[in-house]
């Protein structure tokens, strides 16, 4: 069975990826690519990563919710990884 991570990666585009804990984050980024172009961290969930990031973007979005959240640029696809697993593994989307 191929991983929600696994298939994001091999298919590319915006994808969004729930945590055990219930926190997510939305990947985007090239087929078969090994860095995610963007990594938008929801809010709420707090991550150490020293990646690049781009607030001003979420900023004139406009959308207050997504002002709350930490959008990432070019992520290796190892460390989204190894989040889902300091988070638990994988959680249930939300329907």
């Amino acid at each position: 069975m191929t991983s929600t991570l696994d298939a994001a990666v091999l298919a590319g585009g915006d994808h969004l990826i729930v945590f055990a804990d219930g926190h997510q984050v939305t990947v985007f980024g090239p087929a078969g690519a090994d860095l995610f172009d963007e990594v938008f961290c929801h809010p709420g969930l707090d991550v150490d990563w020293d990646h690049a990031e781009d607030s001003a973007e979420l900023f004139l979005s406009g959308d207050p919710k997504l002002t709350k959240g930490r959008l990432f640029l070019e992520v290796p696809v190892e460390d989204v990884r190894k989040l889902i697993g300091e988070r638990g593994g994988y959680g249930q989307e939300p329907s």
